[in-house]
């Protein structure tokens, strides 16, 4: 798994962010430098991003940018079709990169749509940035179907991320971080951010594990992401609660937590006055 980004000179990783245009540019640059991806088997391509409006526009660009030019099998999914449409376009995206899938170049753009309901695979996956689970999902469809099991057969994951500042939508779950520690005299001391997207907990997991040079991923690699990514999460929301509590200095929390201080106090203000609050009690 590669991120669309760089490491800039303060050792922090900086996104190349990605609107509806560039994306697909992005797309149109690895289909021609496909021979450099180091992948194996049939030029195909799956791009999932995150809304049906984007998945829309980006397509429309791909086929505005290959129209003079020999030109792929173009395909779009997303949840908008009828009934009818949609079991038309499936029986289409089974023909091209499915199981049985014929050798032709094709590039899918879908959504979630996409992620588990389609039994689907191609060398090279561009997806959005978006939940660690969803983002499993879709790297599961590269290179799915494997010619012959006792050799490698290489694949590209590739994750972008969308432009602007509600990048993140639609998945728009805000939580807050609880940063829990002791003061001097062993009083316990409770610091919260603001409220943030908890996909932000995905975003600085990836940068930390595959922001110098990408990640390869396997079960062990997976099941590693998903847990130090959403456990806690998933536990904090079963508890009825979107505070999410974590010990000071403790990662990914942490890094999130910093970002997301409240504005109104200097640091260490808050942690002052709750300490001097718990001494009155």
């Amino acid at each position: 798994m590669q991120l669309e980004g760089a490491v800039n000179g303060d050792g922090k990783f900086k996104w190349f962010e990605k609107d509806e245009e560039s994306l697909a540019k992005f797309v149109k640059d690895k289909w021609c430098d496909w021979k450099s991806l180091g992948v194996d088997g049939p030029q195909k391509i799956i791009v999932f991003v995150n809304t049906v409006d984007r998945a829309i526009k980006v397509y429309d660009v791909l086929k505005r940018i290959f129209q003079n030019q020999s030109r792929p099998w173009l395909l779009l999914a997303h949840s908008r079709f009828t009934r009818d449409d949609r079991r038309k376009v499936e029986n289409k995206i089974y023909e091209f990169f499915g199981k049985q899938a014929n050798p032709e170049p094709a590039i899918l753009v879908t959504t979630q749509v996409a992620e588990a309901g389609l039994n689907i695979s191609a060398p090279l996956i561009i997806t959005d940035l978006c939940p660690m689970d969803s983002l499993i999902q879709r790297a599961g469809r590269c290179q799915r179907f494997k010619p012959d099991t006792s050799q490698g057969f290489k694949g590209k994951v590739i994750v972008v991320k969308p432009a602007g500042d509600k990048w993140y939508v639609p998945y728009s779950d805000m939580v807050r971080l609880v940063e829990v520690s002791r003061g001097k005299k062993g009083k316990e001391k409770r610091n919260t951010s603001e409220r943030l997207p908890a996909i932000e907990l995905t975003q600085i997991v990836l940068e930390t594990k595959a922001g110098n040079q990408g990640l390869l991923l396997n079960w062990k690699e997976e099941q590693e992401l998903i847990e130090r990514t959403l456990d806690r999460l998933y536990r904090t929301y079963l508890s009825g609660t979107t505070d999410v509590e974590f010990s000071k200095g403790e990662e990914p929390y942490n890094s999130v937590f910093e970002k997301h201080k409240p504005k109104k106090h200097e640091p260490g203000e808050v942690e002052e006055e709750l300490e001097t609050e718990m001494e009155e009690e």
